[in-house]
């Protein structure tokens, strides 16, 4: 399947892959969704979830390898 929808992407898929020109990269979709050196070229933003996962980690509310994939997954996290 291929899509612009990364918050679906990031929430279904086990793989992903990332195209920016002629570079394709291809990796789970925590690891790639999450990086914004490889998004924004690619004129993709990362994910909601991500994102908020991305500001409770840098407040040390949520631990850095705790995983989150969709938004049920986010208060789970939290305990």
């Amino acid at each position: 399947m291929a899509t612009h929808d990364v918050d679906l992407a990031l929430a279904w898929a086990d793989r992903v892959a990332v195209l920016v020109g002629s570079l394709v990269r291809q990796g789970p979709p925590e690891k790639l969704l999450g990086d914004d050196t490889l998004l924004t070229p690619a004129r993709l933003r990362r994910p909601r979830v991500l994102s908020v996962a991305a500001r409770l980690r840098a407040r040390g509310v949520l631990g850095q390898e705790t995983p989150v994939r969709d938004e049920p997954s986010l208060p789970a996290a939290l305990g």
